[in-house]
C-alpha cells in the first residue's frame, strides 16, 4: 500500500487504513507502537493488559465500606 506523507505541524504524519484501525480498536488517541529497523517502520498495536478477579481484589485496601445485603440484590443489568 502507497501512502503519502503529510506535514503536521513540524512534523511527517502517515495514515493507518480504517480496517487496520476497526480491526483493532484504535481510534484518536489510541496508542500505538512503533519499531524502526533499518528502513522499515513497523506499526503495532500493543498487548491490552488482562486483569484477574483475585488480583484486583488482594490490591482492595482494607476497611472500605461493605454491604450485607450485597449477595442478594436483585440483577440489574449483564452481571450474570
Amino acid at each position: 500500500m502507497l501512502q503519502t506523507l503529510r506535514s503536521v505541524d513540524s512534523m511527517l504524519a502517515v495514515t493507518i487504513p480504517k480496517v487496520f484501525a476497526d480491526q483493532n480498536g484504535l481510534e484518536e488517541g489510541s496508542l500505538v507502537v512503533l519499531r524502526l529497523e533499518g528502513k522499515t517502520l513497523t506499526v503495532q498495536v500493543p498487548a491490552r493488559p488482562r486483569y484477574r478477579l483475585n488480583d484486583l481484589m488482594a490490591e482492595m485496601p482494607d476497611g472500605l465500606p461493605t454491604l450485607d445485603e450485597w449477595d442478594d440484590m436483585p440483577v440489574v443489568g449483564l452481571e450474570r
